[in-house]
């Protein structure tokens, strides 16, 4: 089982690394996550991939590491991603899972309004922080144009070899 991510926050946005997906998987099924289901769904897949002895990328949630966002089984060419508003579409998907069907209507329907003014907060945070990201890397790019002129790379490359050298000697 390796873990990684598959998808990130960053200054350029929210980001999925679709064409890793696409180059494992000739199989990707896209997980409706409205309700943050596919952690639970996700997590049973891999528990049955690992118990009949199959390899697993198990990808965690960048906001919540703890849970999972997608499942790759190369042996496979299969994948499972979550769907979300924050990283978009899963590119080409054979099979939609709607795990938002999964919870009654009936209560489904007596907390639209709260998911929703969730939504849109979760919403509004997120552009708030993706906007603090994109701000933070104009400035650490305006600092980096001061002192780059000013950097001896040749002489930093060469004193990274020697503790790369006297660390491998350990």
């Amino acid at each position: 089982e390796k873990h990684r991510f598959l998808s990130a926050v960053s200054c350029r946005g929210c980001l999925r690394l679709n064409d890793t997906l696409s180059a494992l998987c000739s199989r990707v099924y896209a997980l409706n996550n409205g309700f943050g289901l596919a952690h639970d769904y996700l997590s049973t897949l891999a528990e049955a991939a690992a118990s009949r002895g199959l390899d697993r990328i198990v990808c965690h949630d960048p906001l919540h590491p703890e849970r999972l966002d997608a499942l790759i089984l190369p042996e496979l060419a299969l994948g499972f991603a979550a769907q979300s508003d924050d990283f978009g579409p899963v590119p080409s998907p054979l099979r939609n899972v709607r795990l938002d069907a999964v919870p009654e209507r009936s209560r489904v329907q007596q907390l639209r309004r709260k998911t929703r003014a969730a939504a849109k907060l979760h919403s509004a945070v997120m552009r708030e922080a993706l906007s603090a990201l994109a701000e933070a890397k104009a400035l650490h790019d305006k600092i980096e144009a001061v002192y780059n002129p000013h950097v001896d790379f040749d002489g930093l490359y060469a004193l990274c070899g020697e503790h790369i050298a006297a660390m491998l000697a350990i």
